[in-house]
């Protein structure tokens, strides 16, 4: 629609890709859907469903990028192969669950769980990154040590 047409626009129009705005991607898609499933009036869960579309087109076009530059060209089939599968796969699994939700608790409680979960996600992927980059600052200090103590005095 035409929230998927102005996420493909904003996102191609970014050059950056990476881990930063992957993760803004992500968080802002779950708390985007979390408000549309809270807006009091149909026109205004309307409107924020348009934004709902940006960020799903973003998230995806971020995500996908990312990982089409990031992995080796050997793998790059393979990996994007197993991003389909975790993408696409989970479906069969996740589907059930949240139409339950959406049946038996109310539609919007579905896409508060969605979207939820989306920002649990992206807090995940951000916890993940910083711990990654604290061991490669380790490491780095570790070598740096090891290069240090193993130079002759003098």
């Amino acid at each position: 629609g035409v929230g998927a047409v102005i996420g493909g626009l904003f996102t191609a129009s970014r050059s950056r890709t990476g881990d930063g705005p992957l993760i803004r991607s992500t968080l802002l898609f779950g708390v985007v859907i979390v408000a549309a499933a809270l807006m009091p009036t149909l026109p205004s869960m309307i409107a924020l469903l348009i934004v709902v579309g940006a960020g799903s087109v973003t998230f995806l076009s971020v995500a996908n990028s990312t990982m089409q530059l990031r992995a080796d060209e050997a793998f790059r089939g393979r990996v994007m192969a197993l991003w389909a599968v975790a993408f696409l796969g989970t479906t069969p699994f996740g589907g059930p669950i949240i139409g339950w939700i959406g049946e038996n608790i109310g539609p919007r409680w579905g896409m508060v769980v969605g979207g939820i979960a989306t920002v649990l996600a992206g807090l995940w992927g951000m916890w993940a990154l910083g711990t990654r980059a604290e061991r490669e600052s380790k490491r780095t200090a570790l070598v740096a040590a090891a290069q240090t103590a193993e130079m002759p005095a003098g």
